[in-house]
């Protein structure tokens, strides 16, 4: 099989199935620098307009989660809202979130203003006009009111039902001393987390596969080439060895003609009646005469 791949035809065939294993490879390593890329939760660092990531009602994208932004508006009149269940430093307690509208697009941004111990009474909602700085927050998923009016989560799915207007996709954790918390606990913002986008993921894995697929398609093809070989190297064989043995038996003997009796053989052959072989003649009409 060695000999087999050795040969030029093979060799040709080997060096174009290696470069399309290049190829499919650095389409891979592409694709897997598209998905490192789209890994950064949050493109930047950098505070930047929230009108630039996010507006009111639209998909809130990847390059709007975790976001510093900024943003100026008015607090809305609307009551001051609790998210029940958050415990912070093993103390249980809630969220106290207010509605912001943004001074551009007139939409509703929840902004986190901090935490209170579980129990406490909800401080005074803000008033008046504000420029606020954070980290965006994509939406929970949505889990109704409690039966005291609290939040089970922090959801544009759910505030719909409770404020009226056209609600961000995301939450404002603002930064501490940026909003009018009082006496309510800063939430501490979470830095982005890396992490692997999975679409371009599997399109780098499906290029590396196809790159191991030229390879072995080589083998393949040689294997096949070396067994049509084999094969017809026995069927050659086969043929001699037929060939040899029909010199070796020879071609048929004449037959050998009966042997001529003699002595009182021939004799008594020769004493056999024979036939007249003499042609019959009519017998003689009498003839006559005028």
């Amino acid at each position: 099989m060695l000999r087999t791949a050795l040969r030029p035809a093979n060799l040709g065939l080997l060096l174009l199935m290696v470069a399309a294993a290049v190829v499919f490879s650095l389409l891979g390593e592409w694709q897997l620098g598209r998905s490192q890329e789209h890994a950064r939760v949050s493109p930047t660092e950098t505070v930047v307009p929230i009108g630039e990531v996010l507006q009111p009602a639209a998909d809130f994208t990847g390059h709007a989660d975790h976001q510093r932004v900024s943003v100026t508006g008015t607090w809305a009149d609307l009551p001051l809202e609790e998210v029940r269940e958050r415990p912070l430093d093993g103390r249980d307690g809630a969220w106290v979130v207010a509605a912001l509208q943004e001074s551009g697009t007139g939409g509703l941004l929840p902004v986190l203003l901090g935490w209170q111990p579980a129990g406490e009474a909800l401080p005074a909602a803000p008033t008046g006009a504000a420029q606020l700085t954070g980290r965006l927050m994509a939406s929970e998923q949505p889990e109704g009111l409690a039966p005291g009016g609290q939040l089970g989560a922090l959801s544009s799915g759910d505030l719909v039902n409770v404020w009226p207007g056209r609600l961000y996709t995301g939450y404002l954790v603002a930064d501490a001393g940026s909003a009018p918390t009082g006496a309510l606990t800063a939430v501490p913002s979470e830095a982005p987390v890396a992490r692997l986008d999975p679409q371009n993921l599997s399109y780098a894995f499906q290029w590396w596969l196809f790159a191991a697929f030229a390879l072995v398609m080589w083998v393949k093809i040689v294997k096949d080439r070396h067994g049509d070989e084999l094969e017809d190297r026995r069927l050659a064989e086969e043929e001699a060895a037929g060939g040899r043995d029909d010199d070796e038996g020879g071609a048929a003997a004449p037959r050998e003609p009966a042997p001529r009796p003699t002595g009182a053989g021939l004799r008594a052959w020769e004493d056999v009646a024979v036939p007249d072989a003499r042609p019959l003649t009519q017998p003689d009409t009498p003839q006559v005469h005028r």
